[in-house]
């Protein structure tokens, strides 16, 4: 039986327990950024950040300005502004303990959002 790509990219317990992602948002998942994404981002003013220290205690930070305030150096690098916010520095520190991190970028009024999970 031939299998997919979708069913190769993420044969695991839990699609074996519930069953293969569709196709579409399968499609979703890909190691760097597309245009789309890149275009997303550009015009969103808002995105949640969720890091971790290095004892994995998990912290969502929202972060925004002006559209574009996230900076896209190219489809595999963004650039954060240097902003105190509430001068907390959870995010930044966690950061630089724990590399890994996940964003969620929004734009009001779109029913669509871009997320980037990275180092």
């Amino acid at each position: 039986m031939a299998t997919s790509n979708t069913q190769t990219r993420f044969d695991n317990n839990f699609t074996r327990k519930f069953g293969f992602p569709k196709e579409r948002p399968a499609g979703k998942v890909v190691e760097s950024l597309r245009q789309s994404h890149m275009d997303f981002i550009s015009q969103s003013p808002f995105c949640v950040m969720a890091t971790a220290d290095l004892a994995g205690s998990c912290d969502a930070s929202p972060k925004g300005g002006l559209p574009g305030f996230v900076k896209i150096l190219d489809e595999r690098h963004l650039l954060f502004p240097d902003v105190a916010g509430n001068r907390l520095f959870q995010s930044y520190q966690n950061v630089e303990a724990n590399p890994h991190i996940g964003l969620v970028f929004f734009i009001p009024g779109i029913n669509e959002t871009v997320r980037v999970n990275g180092t």
